[in-house]
């Protein structure tokens, strides 16, 4: 099975190529730099497509050509959320492929509307945009926090270190519900 990882040199892609591999999967890369990759992964990669930027039309379709599946990785951002993953998407249409997993790796927001929680409005209109539109059911995996990034620049924004105690700060009744987590 081929599988392409959009956002492969980013830190989540990079990992889930390597699981990917580890299961005997054949791993297919989407990126902008390869020398962002460690040297054994990229030449581990059945190929690894260029992209100049995620509106990148003409590497998208070279990306998708033939995958039997595809794995979005790309870095929280509300234009890639929202904009890239249906670039992505459209392109997997067009190429056939029926199993896409979109970039969803965060909490579950399919119990909030659109509005509520600004950070998670992106998923929602592709979700429903995806619904609406696509011959492709997409798949979504909610992970909760990524405990490796918690201290990190990269973190969910919710905690600060700056004191002498870490404070985490969240949306909704905290008390009343516990926060999901899952290690990279």
């Amino acid at each position: 099975m081929l599988v392409l990882i959009a956002g492969v040199t980013g830190n989540l892609g990079g990992r889930l190529a390597v699981a990917a591999q580890a299961r005997g999967l054949s791993v297919r890369g989407l990126g902008r730099d390869p020398a962002k990759l460690d040297v054994g992964l990229l030449n581990s990669l059945e190929s690894f497509i260029t992209s100049r930027n995620y509106y990148d039309i003409e590497a998208l379709d070279e990306a998708v050509s033939g995958v039997d599946a595809i794995i979005c990785a790309y870095t929280p951002a509300a234009e890639l959320d929202l904009d890239a993953n249906l670039l992505l998407l459209r392109a997997a249409e067009r190429a056939g492929v029926k199993v896409f997993i979109a970039s969803s790796w965060n909490n579950d927001w399919t119990k909030i509307k659109f509005g509520e929680f600004e950070p998670y409005d992106p998923h929602i209109a592709f979700e429903q945009q995806a619904a609406m539109s696509s011959t492709i059911n997409p798949v979504y995996i909610f992970t909760g926090v990524f405990a490796d990034l918690l201290f990190t620049p990269y973190g969910p924004g919710g905690f600060d270190a700056s004191g002498d105690v870490p404070v985490m700060r969240y949306w909704g009744d905290g008390n009343k519900y516990p926060q999901p987590w899952t290690t990279q």
